[in-house]
């Protein structure tokens, strides 16, 4: 009897520990504006959506939208309406967030011809994957993983697909699902005035002062290079469904040179979204 009195206090001191960490992180909703291009006019009936999370909304009449339970980190964001050229881009949340921002969308050249039954996400632009793909054919300073790899890879998640190309080191938290590109190189990028710049959020999440996270770009936007507030990126957010190419520079260099003013003393990861 006493055995199981120990073993049930356990447990309960196991959940409740659990359920105060939960309750340390709540989801961030997302509302906004989505209009024409170069114009003021609002955009009814567009689908905004973080298709990664299942979670979508549809804006109204004046344009704007509102989706809630937005899990906090880096998420994809999606809009789409026939007739318009597709927008695609990378938002990063923290706990508790209310994100307000005004979408574009340009008018499309051709309406694409979208069925009600399965509707998929436009290729990859060429203009947007051109330096990638010089850069991988060149194969100059970097590692480069195409989306032909990705296709090969059999359902593997990013982290997976870094390691086969011996890119970053990846770190897994032991809080959470989270799971964040690092590498040897010390501490200083996360560092200023010899103090931590690690958000809050990913202490809690489990990230360290002791490692050197990654910086990383998606379709040439700094997601995280390091600054003071910035949240870590989870390499467990992406979904590789939507990724055309991925290129890992260790530093130095080997860094191409628009990216050589960055600070980047841990690496530089750029994924292109398709």
């Amino acid at each position: 009897m006493r055995t199981a009195l120990r073993l049930t206090a356990a447990l309960l001191a196991a959940a409740s520990a659990s359920g105060a960490q939960q309750a340390a992180v709540k989801p961030a909703q997302f509302l906004g504006f989505v209009y024409l291009q170069g114009t003021s006019t609002p955009i009814a009936g567009a689908t905004v959506a973080f298709e990664s999370l299942g979670l979508t909304a549809t804006t109204d009449a004046d344009g704007h939208f509102r989706i809630f339970g937005v899990r906090p980190g880096n998420q994809i964001l999606t809009v789409k309406k026939i007739g318009f050229v597709a927008l695609r881009s990378m938002m990063a949340f923290r706990s508790d967030d209310s994100v307000d921002t005004d979408l574009s969308l340009a008018k499309s050249a051709e309406a694409q011809a979208l069925t009600a039954i399965k509707v998929e996400a436009p290729a990859a632009s060429a203009w947007k994957l051109a330096e990638f793909e010089d850069r991988r054919k060149k194969g100059v300073g970097g590692r480069f993983i195409s989306r032909a790899d990705i296709e090969a890879s059999g359902g593997s998640g990013l982290p997976e697909l870094l390691a086969r190309i011996n890119g970053p080191s990846i770190q897994r938290s032991n809080k959470s699902s989270r799971a964040w590109a690092v590498t040897s190189r010390g501490v200083s990028s996360i560092l200023r005035n010899g103090q931590s710049i690690l958000a809050d959020e990913d202490l809690r999440m489990g990230a360290s002062r002791d490692q050197c996270y990654t910086a990383v770009i998606v379709d040439g936007v700094e997601v995280y290079t390091g600054g003071a507030g910035q949240t870590l990126f989870d390499l467990n957010t992406v979904n590789l469904d939507t990724i055309a190419g991925v290129e890992f520079y260790a530093g130095g260099a080997t860094l191409p040179a628009k990216y050589a003013g960055l600070r980047v003393a841990c690496g530089l990861l750029i994924l292109w979204t398709r």
